[in-house]
């Protein structure tokens, strides 16, 4: 017999893991939305280096250019770690896990342990992760920016 608080936890327990699967989408969408942008700097920054070759540039302009292309270089492949697949281990109740199952049995027997709480902890840690470098991202391509702005005027003086 179910009762109340079990549906009501049941309940709790389902929105959680959707919220969870949500935010991870969102991480997801946030990053190709960076790496879309950060492709505008990227390729202001070769024009620059193609189009200045011919002329004396100062040093100055040389080290926040060179600082500048580095971060935006180190923020994209933070961002390209969000969007990484993490296909290691295999936790019950996952497609990782039924791939190593030799029958179907096997999966059945793994989708009637109740592991709900276990797979909204992996996916909570999965999403703090992709938050965490979509943050770093963000503050790296701030601190590139700032130098490539920097370097325009010393650039072109």
């Amino acid at each position: 017999m179910t009762t109340t608080t079990d549906t009501t936890d049941d309940a709790r327990m389902t929105k959680a893991i959707d919220q969870t699967q949500n935010e991870i989408t969102r991480a997801d969408a946030k990053a190709t939305a960076l790496l879309t942008a950060f492709s505008v700097p990227v390729a202001a920054l070769a024009v620059l280096v193609a189009v200045v070759p011919g002329r004396e540039m100062a040093p100055a302009a040389v080290a926040l250019i060179s600082v500048g292309g580095v971060g935006l270089v180190v923020a994209m492949l933070a961002v390209l770690l969000v969007v990484l697949p993490r296909i290691t281990g295999a936790p019950r109740g996952s497609y990782l896990y039924w791939a190593q199952c030799a029958t179907a049995d096997d999966v059945l027997e793994d989708l009637r342990t109740e592991t709900r709480g276990e797979h909204l902890i992996r996916l909570s840690q999965i999403a703090r992760r992709k938050y965490r470098q979509l943050r770093a991202a963000v503050c790296i391509t701030a601190g590139a920016l700032l130098c490539l702005a920097a370097a325009l005027p010393v650039a072109l003086a």
